[in-house]
């Protein structure tokens, strides 16, 4: 079975942490490298958004335009007042419709997860100092 590593810079890390905090769902895209079984994120953009929604996709320019030499990966999110993550229905919908084999995170407040775009859950990891 095809199991894939994902790797967050410490950058990254840090403005989960701070963002799954945040009382409205905050979210953007997810830039990196990718090899074929890993994916390293290095680089996200961010856009705020109301209490328990946001919306983005990949016309929003000002999100998906990568930097130099990394790819869009995916995309990621929070869901203010769950310690747990777990993707809603719209969730599901908005991954299924790009039609791309990108990755998605969803911040809880303690952890996030990653999922594919079937809505697979591929790891679950404990955001460090939030425990």
């Amino acid at each position: 079975m095809f199991h894939s590593e994902f790797e967050l810079e410490s950058n990254v890390l840090d403005s989960f942490i701070d963002y799954s905090q945040y009382p409205n769902e905050v979210g953007g895209a997810l830039f990196g490298i990718r090899n074929k079984r890993t994916y390293k994120i290095m680089v996200i953009s961010i856009k705020q958004g109301e209490r328990f929604r946001i919306t983005f996709d990949e016309q929003d320019t000002r999100l998906f335009f990568p930097p130099e030499n990394l790819i869009l990966l995916g995309t990621w999110h929070t869901h203010p007042f769950q310690k747990i993550p777990d993707p809603s229905i719209i969730d599901y919908y908005q991954w299924k419709r790009w039609r791309r084999d990108l990755i998605h995170i969803i911040l809880g407040e303690t952890v996030y997860s990653i999922y594919n775009r079937n809505g697979k859950k591929l790891t679950t990891e404990v955001l460090k100092g939030t425990e």
